[in-house]
């Protein structure tokens, strides 16, 4: 009979189990909370993360322990709302469906929402990745000012506007070396006449919790194959309704029971303005721009192929 530790070594950790591992690593469970979650004994998960988490991370750079230094205090905290509220996210300005947000303009309008909570990258900032933009397009001056152009449009409808960090402004504050916040970045775009038609904020909590729903930007799931596994994960941990940002797809799924959903919500950006989407043939997923309306405490997920009909 095998050792516990030899069983920990015939675990076949492919990479959908790697990833659940890491975000419930993440989500900052006990090995044995993990072992549960996963059906795995607490020996496998120690072997798993000392194998495919702990071994892959380096000490870290200054910038990073800068990092978590400035953000310590919003670490794993949310940002608490109430009331009705347009929920938007990965805009990418200025690589925009902007008739898509003209769309969810009318959507509000409609509806009386005067409530915009936007989660994460508002902004695109593609010259201050480290991959994405071999070109060289210096396009930081035009993500600035679409997007003041754009929340000046957003004031005709809205009385308040909140804007999560996502990845991409983590671009623009890792390029300051993290001596800039979040609402640091959304003064560069809350001019005179802005500030005088809506109130703008932004926040670098993590999370926003509204009613019985965890609204999320994560680092990850993006990836084709990896976004129900990670919808899943985060249901299983916070046993809350999800809506989760970041992945450009829309959907929604269910727990297990069937008591809780996580949605999907694909934002705004348009992939034929961005040359490593459009630029070649893919067999990637096709990205589905969508957004939600939370009105009298209930959810309601708008897409690309709800433009033109008459949806309540």
């Amino acid at each position: 009979m095998g050792t516990k530790r030899d069983k920990g070594r015939r675990v076949k950790w492919d990479e959908r189990l790697i990833e659940r591992l890491q975000v419930l690593y993440d989500g900052g469970l006990s090995n044995p909370e993990i072992a549960v979650k996963m059906g795995l004994t607490r020996n496998q998960v120690e072997h798993g993360i000392h194998r495919f988490i702990k071994r892959n991370s380096n000490l870290m750079p200054d910038d990073e322990v800068n990092r978590l230094n400035m953000f310590s205090e919003t670490f794993n905290k949310s940002l608490k709302l109430s009331g009705d509220w347009i929920i938007a996210c990965d805009f990418h300005f200025p690589y925009c469906r902007f008739d898509f947000v003209q769309y969810m303009l009318k959507i509000a309008k409609k509806n009386g929402i005067k409530n915009l909570l936007c989660v994460g990258d508002f902004f695109e900032f593609k010259f201050l990745s480290s991959w994405e933009d071999l070109t060289g397009e210096k396009d930081t001056e035009k993500c600035l000012q679409t997007g003041e152009i754009m929340m000046n449009i957003f004031s005709r409808q809205f009385k308040k506007a909140i804007l999560l960090r996502g990845n991409h402004e983590e671009r623009f504050i890792r390029a300051c070396k993290y001596d800039v916040r979040m609402q640091s970045l959304v003064r560069l775009i809350n001019n005179e006449i802005i500030s005088k038609k809506i109130r703008l904020d932004a926040t670098d909590y993590g999370y926003v919790e509204l009613d019985n729903w965890r609204i999320t930007h994560p680092v990850s799931g993006a990836k084709k194959g990896r976004i129900e596994n990670i919808l899943k994960s985060l249901l299983d941990i916070h046993r809350k309704n999800i809506i989760c940002a970041h992945t450009h797809r829309s959907g929604i799924i269910y727990s297990d029971d069937g008591r809780l959903k996580a949605i999907c919500v694909g934002g705004f950006v348009d992939e034929n303005k961005l040359w490593w989407r459009a630029g070649h043939d893919s067999t990637s997923v096709k990205w589905v721009p969508s957004f939600a309306m939370y009105k009298n405490r209930k959810m309601m997920l708008y897409d690309i192929f709800d433009m033109g009909e008459n949806k309540k």
